[in-house]
């Protein structure tokens, strides 16, 4: 999740983190950007390794997304937990003529990897952008261009990765993040 840290976008561990910086009202402003919680998703697909003795895992889309506002990508979750995240979406801030803009849509998509129906894509950000999550679908269409978008790099930090929620053999790695 993100966050506002000295200018710069950095990720939460918590909802409850979250909501003490003013998220109980709707939006909050990161300076250049405006952001908020998105709980509610459509479910994607699930899968689940042969070899694996996880539940594996479920991919959800961010739905009612307030207008004017994207997402960076999509959630994940293991199989066998009750669905109860969240996703930061944002939009540029009203008040701000920013150049670069701090947000921009992807250039394309990249697959990274697929199964018969799972299909993971990685935004391919334009110079000076950087992708913060990843789009799945259920075809090898690639995703529309305005699915999600990459933020200014400047306005983003390192994350480090915290624990594995799935890791295959077939070079499928899904991981919690946590703050340098």
């Amino acid at each position: 999740m993100l966050g506002q840290d000295k200018g710069r976008l950095r990720l939460f561990r918590n909802s409850g983190e979250l909501e003490s910086q003013g998220f109980a009202t709707g939006t909050i402003s990161l300076g250049e950007l405006e952001v908020a919680i998105v709980k509610d998703f459509e479910f994607i697909s699930s899968y689940t390794p042969k070899t694996s003795k996880t539940s594996g895992v479920t991919f959800y889309k961010p739905v009612s997304i307030l207008d004017g506002f994207f997402t960076f990508g999509h959630y994940c979750q293991p199989t066998d937990k009750q669905l109860r995240g969240y996703v930061i979406v944002a939009r540029d801030t009203q008040n701000t003529d920013a150049q670069p803009p701090p947000l921009k849509s992807p250039l394309g998509y990249d697959l990274i990897w697929s199964s018969n129906s799972v299909y993971v894509w990685k935004p391919i950000s334009a110079n000076g952008y950087r992708a913060l999550g990843f789009v799945v679908t259920i075809d090898a269409d690639e995703p529309d261009l305005e699915e999600v978008r990459c933020v200014r790099d400047d306005l983003t930090e390192n994350c480090l990765i915290d624990d594995d929620i799935l890791n295959t053999s077939s070079n499928l790695q899904v991981w919690n993040t946590k703050t340098i």
